[in-house]
């Protein structure tokens, strides 16, 4: 069945350990994606909401940090030329521009899924609009 409380002990320190570290904000976001699934699934649904306005702000802070020329598709060829590697903008290693948007789409739906858990549908219908409007114009 899992173990929600083991998966939360781990999330929380690796969150320790970023924020010690001053990691990046694309991996500070997966670790926020991450923890709002286990305080989601524990029933601490305003614990859940926070992380995952966390890790929007975190996938935005990526995205503005992102270097110029990475908006195309395939924008590992001028990764190359720019002589950066093609994660190094979001530290999360094999994460493309689609991944980013996706991440970017789940952030907003997890923080509507915990709006209407706590019973704020008028945010929650605007979260997944803005889920969906994420999802159509950069994941196609």
């Amino acid at each position: 069945e899992g173990m929600p409380m083991e998966a939360l002990k781990w999330l929380r320190q690796a969150h320790d350990i970023e924020q010690r570290a001053g990691g990046e904000p694309g991996a500070r976001s997966s670790t926020f994606l991450n923890l709002c699934a286990v305080y989601s699934l524990l029933g601490k649904h305003q614990d859940a909401l926070q992380c995952a306005q966390q890790a929007l702000k975190h996938l935005k802070i990526a995205l503005q940090q992102r270097p110029a020329g990475n908006d195309k598709a395939g924008g590992r060829e001028n990764d190359r030329v720019n002589g950066s590697s093609p994660s190094s903008s979001f530290s999360v290693p094999g994460v493309d521009n689609m991944d980013r948007a996706s991440m970017l789409a789940i952030a907003y739906h997890n923080i509507a899924v915990e709006q209407e858990y706590l019973g704020r549908l008028e945010g929650a219908v605007q979260s997944y609009k803005k889920a969906l409007e994420v999802a159509e114009s950069k994941c196609g």
